[in-house]
């Protein structure tokens, strides 16, 4: 993933293509998916086995984890439930304030930053 390719290998031969992506994930935290509630009969092995099942390699990864909370079918179905928080064109502003402060601190955004200039940038 941090090399922006990804190269597939057979017994014949070998492939190379682009694989620039953002990679978005989402996982239930127990096998059952109701953990933290009476409703979770998941034991502490079956949690550990669950979640063993996603590779170290790939966790160490993923740079951001959040816990979402569990929403009541009655408020997802309610139309009338106001949304708080930002509008998409707010969060769209903060984006595009946030691209432009990288790309004018360093020449491009970072994502596209290698290994040895993340070290220089926190070694400041």
């Amino acid at each position: 993933m941090e090399s922006g390719e990804i190269m597939i290998s057979r017994v014949a031969a070998q492939s190379r293509y682009p694989a620039n992506f953002q990679l978005i994930a989402a996982m239930n935290p127990c096998p059952c998916g109701f953990l933290g509630s009476q409703r979770c009969s998941c034991t502490p092995d079956q949690i550990n086995r669950y979640r063993s099942k996603i590779s170290g390699p790939l966790l160490d990864r993923i740079d951001l984890q959040v816990q979402v909370s569990k929403i009541e079918n009655r408020e997802l179905l309610n139309q009338r439930t106001q949304v708080k928080g930002e509008s998409n064109q707010q969060i769209q502003q903060r984006i595009s304030a946030a691209r432009e402060r990288q790309i004018n601190r360093q020449g491009k955004i970072n994502n596209q930053l290698s290994s040895l200039e993340l070290e220089n940038i926190s070694a400041r």
